[in-house]
This record gives structure tokens, sequence and C-alpha cells, in this order.
């Protein structure tokens, strides 16, 4: 799976059949998950749901699937410990690319904002692809816009993921500390602790923006606004 597209302003969901061996207690049925948060490394990525899934218990954890290799992950900042589990769980997983958003804003050609704040006046929904100086790629929906034509600021959904998201070497350090148990059950969960990176920011035109691990200002390198498409908004 390429980042390209996802750049582009399109939005990614997964569709999961589990595997009936692991689940026996539930009739055969396909799984499917929006995935608004996205972490690109070097043209790799991880691709995560909003923190809000539970099984009763008051934790809350979010799931995520990475561009390559046979590990799935979830993670609960709260207590910033997560799970891998190996694809082998599921009989199969496939990619859904959807084009529903357009781009009203680009930090690198873009100096009229009027396109975003008819965005905004609209009420459609929007969602940033943020560069930063660091060439971490991060995709997040706008919890809150604010714009007038010349101006804007644009807050992000509040969430986390684990900070080895941000890593250039993520595929093998996962690969080597799951190896021993998933040589013994290819159907194991490894469980890992890592710190949890917050995922909102709050963004100006003018290159700076607010949030990650910092409350300090700092400098993107490219900012691009997108809104979902009038038509397939629900």
């Amino acid at each position: 799976m390429e980042v390209d597209a996802l750049l582009e302003g399109a939005s990614l969901r997964v569709a999961l059949w589990p595997n009936e061996e692991v689940t026996p207690e539930s009739p055969p049925h396909i799984e499917g998950f929006d995935l608004p948060h996205i972490v690109s490394v070097s043209g790799d990525f991880w691709a995560k749901t909003p923190t809000v899934h539970t099984r009763g218990k008051p934790l809350v954890c979010s799931f995520a699937y990475p561009s390559r290799g046979a590990i799935l992950c979830s993670y609960t900042p709260s207590n910033g410990t997560g799970r891998f589990i190996q694809t082998d769980r599921y009989e199969k997983r496939e990619w859904r690319v959807v084009d529903n958003y357009y781009e009203v804003w680009d930090s690198n050609s873009w100096i009229d904002m009027e396109e975003l704040t008819a965005a905004v006046y609209a009420g459609l929904r929007l969602k940033v692809a943020m560069l930063d100086e660091s060439d971490v790629w991060e995709i997040n929906p706008v919890h809150l816009p604010m714009a007038n034509g010349g101006w804007f600021h644009l807050m992000t959904a509040m969430d986390y993921y684990p900070a080895w998201f941000r890593s250039t070497t993520w595929v093998g350090d996962i690969a080597k500390a799951c190896a021993p148990e998933f040589a013994e059950d290819r159907y194991a969960t490894t469980v890992f602790e890592c710190a949890a990176y917050p995922s909102w920011y709050a963004l100006n035109p003018d290159g700076t923006f607010r949030g990650g691990l910092s409350q300090d200002a700092q400098h993107y390198k490219r900012l691009r606004v997108f809104a979902e498409r009038a038509h397939l908004q629900q």
C-alpha cells in the first residue's frame, strides 16, 4: 500500500475477515474500520483508528495497521501499553481507498484562503496532511476550523499513537521483538510498552504550529488542507 493517494486527500479504510480458528464463537463475518490518523515516514505508514474502542473495560484503545509487514497493533495511551498480533489471526485484509476529499489549501502554492473559508462556512469536514521538521507526515481530522478568507487557525482532533510510529526502523524492530512468541504460536499476542505521542496540533498559515510533544511554536515544512466533498457528507 502506497501513501501517495492519502497525501492527495484520499481516505483509508480497512476490511478484515477474521480467522474462524481464532474466533470460533462468532459466525463468519467481515470487520471494517475507518483509519483517519496516518503517520508516515520514508514512504511507509501506520494507519490508525481513533482511540475509542473498549470491550466494557475502563481502558480505551485504538487499532493500527502498517503499510507493510504481517503485524497488527492495538494501543492504549492511558497506560502506554499495546499489543501486536500477526495477520494470521485474519483470513484476509484489504485496504479501501476512498476519494472523498479535495484540496482547499497548500502551503507550497496557495495564498488565497477563500476556498478553505468557504468549506468552513458550508460545514464541510476538514483534515490536514502536515510534514514536520523531522520529515514525518501526519494526516489527522480537523476538530475546530477557524477561517476568514485571509487567515485560518485549525485544531486537529486530540488522539495519541505509539512514539515509535515515527521511527525509520520500526519494521525490523517489531519483527525482532515479536519473533520469539510468534515462532511458538502464530496466533500469539505480544505486549509492548511505549510512550504516547499526541497528535493534537494547532496550525497557522504562516508555517507555524503548536502541538505534538511541545506547546512551543514549531515550523512545518508543508501543510495541505482538504475538505470532504459535499455530496458525500452524511
